[in-house]
């Protein structure tokens, strides 16, 4: 991987080295100028290099849902909400069980909302029964939480 240098006309240097990627696996260059590093994500410079400046409320969101093809074809500015979208396609979602927080199954799911349907139990009891908050309880019954889930 090692350290490269840039030179410019008027001879300032520009060092850049890859580094460790993300949690994701997103990998990241490291830019040295005058001393100060600048750490970003490889993806993230190549479209603003060749597709402009990031709009507002923008993200750097890749077509085929692999994080490490950083192909300009691959890659476009786009909105969180279309680049969560794409996780669910290409089944990169971290929701439900796939998500290391989840203290519930989605069987266990179902059946809080059949309990919350069909029994007089209060939220904090079906809280009790499956050891979570009753503030999870009401995200279920509101639709907050585990909305992609059908009955």
């Amino acid at each position: 991987m090692g350290n490269h240098r840039i030179e410019n006309k008027i001879h300032r240097t520009l060092k850049w080295s890859f580094t460790q990627s993300d949690l994701q696996n997103r990998p990241r260059i490291s830019l040295c100028r005058n001393g100060k590093r600048y750490t970003r994500f490889v993806h993230t410079v190549i479209l603003s290099t060749f597709m402009g400046p990031r709009p507002l409320d923008m993200e750097c969101c890749h077509n085929d849902g692999n994080n490490k093809n950083n192909k300009l074809s691959n890659l476009r500015w786009d909105t969180s909400k279309s680049n969560g979208e794409d996780m669910v396609k290409h089944g990169r979602s971290t929701r439900g069980i796939k998500n290391s927080q989840s203290k519930l199954t989605e069987e266990q799911v179902r059946e809080i909302r059949l309990l919350l349907k069909e029994t007089e139990l209060r939220q904090w009891e079906i809280a009790n029964k499956f050891n979570v908050s009753r503030s999870t309880i009401n995200d279920i019954n509101n639709g907050y939480n585990w909305k992609y889930l059908e009955d």
